[in-house]
């Protein structure tokens, strides 16, 4: 099913990435990247790869905050660029973050519209 293959890019608590190609009908994958059930994090939708903005699909660990899990400082500086470009929000109003191992995927559109 190469077909279906999208990137996943997951940037972790202590600002490490990893990333690798999976089956955009690989719900198991997307759980393990973020440590949890998947939950889509709104406004999060630009990802800087390699220097190509590319358009994406974030996910974080919809219990992350009830779990503890720690503040993942390089995915709230993107997700707070994303939200200031799109509805004009300066980070420094921003009372939210992320927390823990937050994902990002992208690939071809007609296969992110599967998602």
């Amino acid at each position: 099913m190469a077909d279906k293959l999208v990137t996943l890019v997951t940037v972790k608590v202590d600002g490490t990435t990893t990333e690798k190609q999976v089956n955009i009908n690989d719900l198991r994958a997307f759980q393990e990247a973020v440590g949890g059930y998947i939950e889509v994090v709104q406004l999060l939708e630009m990802f800087d790869h390699g220097g190509v903005i590319r358009k994406c699909i974030a996910l974080c660990d919809e219990e992350g905050k009830l779990k503890g899990k720690p503040i993942n400082v390089e995915a709230t500086k993107k997700w707070y660029r994303n939200v200031e470009g799109k509805v004009g929000i300066p980070a420094h109003r921003m009372n939210d973050f992320l927390v823990g191992d937050i994902a990002f995927v992208f690939g071809d559109p007609k296969i992110m519209a599967q998602f």
